[in-house]
């Protein structure tokens, strides 16, 4: 006989946040230790929290140490939450940017930034 509750069970990104509220400065392996979860499970709800800036992550890569934000409100308890990035968080990556000349400059931007083939142009003089 399964046993209904009577309310639905907490969604697993508040269940992320409460654990690292209730164990400041802890790591992503110990908090999926505490919700008898793996680590890969609960690795996307991490970086959910720290992209909309509900949970501060300090440390080293590996290493990071997670803490709840201090002006950061709980997410959803039950159900979907409404998630929006913090203005804070954000990738930043260098751009060359190509002269408007004929031609496809689009495509010509796009290839010099590709590292790969900064690479393949270096390789041009050794190859035979």
């Amino acid at each position: 006989m399964i046993i209904q509750s009577s309310q639905p069970e907490t969604t697993l990104p508040y269940r992320v946040w409460m654990a690292i509220k209730d164990n400041p400065q802890c790591r992503l392996h110990s908090v999926a230790r505490m919700l008898g979860m793996e680590p890969k499970a609960v690795s996307s709800v991490f970086s959910k929290l720290w992209q909309t800036g509900k949970i501060l992550r300090t440390g080293d890569r590996s290493n990071y140490l997670y803490t709840v934000a201090p002006d950061a409100s709980h997410p959803a308890k039950y159900g979907r939450g409404p998630y929006k990035t913090a203005e804070k968080c954000g990738v930043t990556c260098r751009l060359k940017f190509v002269k408007s000349t004929a031609g496809n400059t689009i495509f010509d931007e796009c290839r010099q930034n590709w590292s790969g083939y900064q690479i393949n142009k270096m390789l041009e003089g050794v190859r035979l």
